[in-house]
């Protein structure tokens, strides 16, 4: 850690690294990697089957807005919606999601070709 303050009777600290931990709890934790699958060296969990889908998740957006944020809800928990993206570390996505659904977001990843079966089972041939 590193002070950076001019201030002598303020010290701020920072860390030593401009490492980013996506989703980083206070306590250490990361959101939404419970490890069921295991994380990535990015600290995501990416899921290697189809999870079972909620309707009342999946119908949180359109096919379209799936298809644009490369986003499928496939539960709702503890009051979080449950996310498998294309691209988890795309934070923009994640903020629109939460914002289009009034809910915080756990994202998640697919292991390869997992995405798209997903996504055209939640949101049919269109997506």
């Amino acid at each position: 850690m590193a002070s950076t303050s001019s201030n002598p009777e303020i010290e701020l600290i920072l860390p030593a690294t401009d490492e980013v931990v996506p989703d980083a709890r206070l306590d250490g934790s990361i959101l939404g990697n419970d490890g069921a699958d295991g994380p990535n060296e990015g600290g995501w969990t990416i899921l290697a089957e189809t999870p079972t889908l909620d309707a009342s998740a999946s119908g949180q957006i359109t096919a379209e807005q799936a298809v644009r944020l490369r986003a499928v809800p496939f539960k709702i928990e503890r009051g979080r919606l449950q996310v498998v993206m294309d691209d988890p570390s795309d934070y923009a996505a994640a903020d629109e999601l939460s914002v289009l659904t009034g809910m915080p977001i756990d994202r998640m990843g697919a292991a390869p070709g997992l995405f798209e079966s997903l996504l055209r089972t939640a949101f049919g041939a269109t997506a």
